[in-house]
């Protein structure tokens, strides 16, 4: 194996990102009680790839600027709120135990990966991250208006045309971007190509809209973002994990498959 700058340089790597988890979780730990467990591995992972990177083991590749600081920012304002969570309800660090700390870790550090050094078996159709990026917005903004929309009463007309696209957005986030690059790429993985991309957008901004909408709802009325039930604020850390980064993923996932599925299919003339 060749080293990039030799063993003395990867060890000094190695030796800093060490040294960078142990101080991250120490003092992010003392500033936001609660979320230390979250820093130290998120450290950890962030420096892990910054090794392997030195290492050669993998490389960073920014084919696709634009969508890649789209997800970069989209993370970072995820940590963000969980940071303006924690600061203003200290007590709901018990809803982030180190299991759920280590999810989230990982999901956002995942999300990065994707983005800087995508691998190769995922393609590398270049209108698929664009369109993918787009429709993780568009997924956020659905998500956005549809916990808006339960706040407030419009007029009958304007709440089935809000009910009709709330309910088809959703698939449709994912679905379109997908179709449309297999379709053009006229291969299926570049359509899973969109689909990826999609959810890694997706995925850290619902997280970072959540967290607030959610300290928003309880002030309220003590409910949950939903509405439905009276529960302790912390619990929105708890659902924020399960939604964003567990069920909305596997339910885009499924709609991006299949319109990769569906787009990447061609018509064949009686002479083929």
């Amino acid at each position: 194996m060749r080293w990039t700058g030799g063993w003395p340089v990867l060890a000094l790597v190695t030796g800093a990102v060490a040294a960078a988890t142990t101080a991250a979780g120490l003092a992010v730990g003392a500033a936001v009680p609660g979320l230390g467990m979250f820093a130290a591995i998120f450290t950890g992972l962030v420096g892990t790839l910054v090794v392997l990177t030195v290492a050669r083991l993998c490389r960073v590749r920014l084919p696709v600027p634009a969508p890649t600081v789209l997800v970069a920012g989209s993370v970072a304002a995820s940590i963000a709120a969980i940071v303006i969570f924690l600061r203003r309800e200290p007590a709901a660090a018990q809803y982030l135990p180190p299991a759920a700390a280590a999810c989230l870790a990982v999901a956002l550090v995942g999300c990065i990966w994707v983005a800087v050094a995508s691998p190769k078996w995922l393609g590398t159709n270049r209108l698929a991250p664009h369109l993918g990026a787009a429709a993780g917005v568009a997924f956020a903004g659905w998500f956005l208006l549809a916990f808006r929309a339960d706040e407030s009463e419009p007029p009958l007309p304007l709440v089935l045309v809000l009910g009709a696209v709330l309910t088809l957005a959703p698939a449709g986030a994912f679905f379109v971007p997908a179709f449309a690059a297999g379709r053009v790429g006229r291969s299926f993985r570049s359509g899973l190509q969109a689909v990826v991309w999609a959810l890694i957008v997706a995925m850290p901004l619902t997280y970072a809209l959540w967290l607030p909408m959610g300290l928003d709802r309880h002030a309220i009325d003590g409910r949950s973002l939903d509405g439905e039930v009276v529960v302790p604020v912390g619990t929105n850390l708890t659902d924020a994990l399960i939604f964003c980064l567990g069920i909305f993923p596997v339910i885009g996932l499924m709609f991006g498959v299949l319109g990769a599925g569906l787009g990447a299919r061609t018509i064949r003339s009686p002479a083929d």
